[in-house]
């Protein structure tokens, strides 16, 4: 008895393998079946899909390579179809496409057809990387990031790190604001060893956009002592204590960044701008004449100069005033004429920053100031009338 229960046994064992090996053989007969005749057969394909899939969870055929290979063929050719009968046939035919042929692949690297899975895994997964951009053209930045996780995937199958998918996938999810899947696209970047200091610099953005900015520092501060010379982090540190408006470590800051970037006016104009709100007006003046050197028409550190020498002004004419009251009236005339001077400079670099835009109102309404201060009414009157005209 126990012997003709094992033979029942082995037959129905052979019954389903030859049922499901007829599976595969009815996928690939419709499969040729729609090929020979695109247009006149479009079933074919469907009952080509229909007979695969089985296939692919039975035992006896799914180690097989062959059986993924065809899964991959059919899945192929439903991503190359135009025809709407088979639009539903896979949301996204050329992933089922490459994950078949890879994992052909991965089971038996020697097979027959190898070469030609291996280019039809290049294509598909082209496509699916494709679809991910198109959809982040479109901000479709949830649907790019799928696709992107998608060619991922297969790498990760196949052993290997696609490193552009992996930094489309950062790039949709940060403008996707999906910050944790950013963090971990970075820090999977940071473990392959790629990025360096970008790295740094977009894990602490993204820290800052969460609103975590003392995480950012922290991470700028790493990225810091890993990249000493690196511009982009010094410059992201220095607009962290500027937004801060922490002139102290803004200063330190600025030095380490005009060290790796000596030739940036930018630099020198924050440089002059932090050296104005410590009130140390040498330094600003210098850092100012510096930026200016760089870039003759730069208009802010014109005005900021000019803005320098008024403060300057401003202190003589103070020093002055004191004097007067003390009735020290010599004293007080060689203040005064030490801030009429300070005041002409001003007007000076401030006339050279409104040729850069002759209509900025706020060149027009500083110099109005100045040339009231230095008793040139023509002149007031001449700024007095632009701005009048601007509001008309």
């Amino acid at each position: 008895m126990k012997l003709k229960i094992t033979l029942a046994a082995v037959a129905l064992s052979a019954a389903v393998s030859f049922g499901q090996n007829a599976k595969v053989v009815s996928a690939y007969n419709y499969l040729e079946n729609y090929k020979r005749d695109r247009q006149g057969e479009p079933e074919a394909l469907t009952k080509a899909k229909e007979s695969i899939e089985p296939a692919t969870t039975d035992e006896s055929t799914m180690g097989k390579p062959k059986t993924w290979y065809y899964r991959g063929n059919i899945y192929f050719e439903i991503g190359q179809s135009k025809n709407p009968t088979h639009a539903g046939l896979s949301p996204d035919p050329y992933y089922d496409a490459a994950f078949s042929y890879q994992k052909c692949l991965l089971l038996d690297p020697k097979y027959e057809f190898a070469n030609v899975a291996k280019m039809q895994l290049r294509f598909c997964s082209a496509q699916v990387l494709n679809k991910g951009v198109t959809d982040f053209s479109a901000k479709d930045y949830a649907g790019a990031l799928v696709q992107f996780e998608k060619c991922i995937k297969l790498a990760e199958e196949g052993k290997t790190f696609d490193t552009l998918a992996v930094r489309n996938a950062l790039l949709a999810s940060k403008n996707g604001k999906n910050y944790d899947k950013a963090i971990f696209y970075i820090n999977m970047l940071s473990k392959a060893g790629i990025g360096g200091a970008q790295n740094y610099l977009d894990l602490s953005r993204i820290y800052a956009e969460k609103g975590d900015t003392a995480t950012s520092l922290k991470t700028l501060q790493e990225g810091r002592a890993k990249f000493p010379s690196d511009v982009n982090l010094i410059i992201d540190e220095l607009n962290y204590y500027l937004i801060k408006n922490d002139n102290i470590g803004a200063e330190k800051s600025l030095k380490d960044a005009i060290v790796a970037d000596p030739k940036n006016p930018t630099l020198y104009f924050a440089a002059g701008t932090v050296y104005s709100n410590l009130k140390n007006y040498d330094k600003a003046e210098e850092n100012f004449k510096k930026a200016i050197e760089l870039k003759a028409d730069y208009g802010d550190a014109l005005f900021n100069l000019g803005v320098v020498y008024v403060n300057r002004g401003n202190e003589f004419l103070d020093k002055s005033n004191n004097f007067v009251d003390k009735r020290m009236f010599k004293e007080a005339d060689v203040e005064k004429d030490k801030g009429m001077a300070q005041y002409k400079l001003a007007i000076e670099m401030i006339e050279k920053a409104r040729l850069t835009n002759p209509k900025e109102a706020i060149y027009l309404k500083a110099l109005k100031d100045l040339y009231g201060k230095v008793d040139n009414t023509d002149k007031y009157n001449e700024m007095k009338k632009l701005l009048d005209d601007m509001k008309n």
